[in-house]
């Protein structure tokens, strides 16, 4: 298991536990991962400041995650100089029983 792997796990962990809440981790290469878990779906936000995340790095977090997701292309937004790319990631009740 990565070390990106057990990032993003447990904030899924976390964000579970705090349902409706932003569970926030800046990684040292300037980006920043948050998720916010509600019901049976992870909303994933990749930030960062001054350019977007690259599609390169939005495909690597969705392999790292802890459960399978579907090719998904994030929706864009520009606030200031944060940059985001987003995505709401449905999980299934199988899915569920990992984390």
């Amino acid at each position: 298991m990565s070390k990106l792997n057990d990032i993003l796990e447990d904030q899924i962990a976390r964000a579970r536990q705090g349902a409706g809440q932003k569970v926030i981790r800046k990684l040292k290469n300037g980006l920043r991962i948050e998720i916010v878990y509600i019901n049976t779906v992870v909303y994933l936000t990749l930030t960062r400041d001054n350019q977007f995340p690259s599609i390169q790095e939005w495909q690597t977090v969705l392999r790292h995650l802890p459960f399978a997701v579907p090719p998904t292309v994030p929706a864009t937004d520009r606030n200031g100089p944060r940059h985001t790319l987003t995505a709401r990631l449905p999980i299934t009740a199988e899915q569920i029983k990992f984390f």
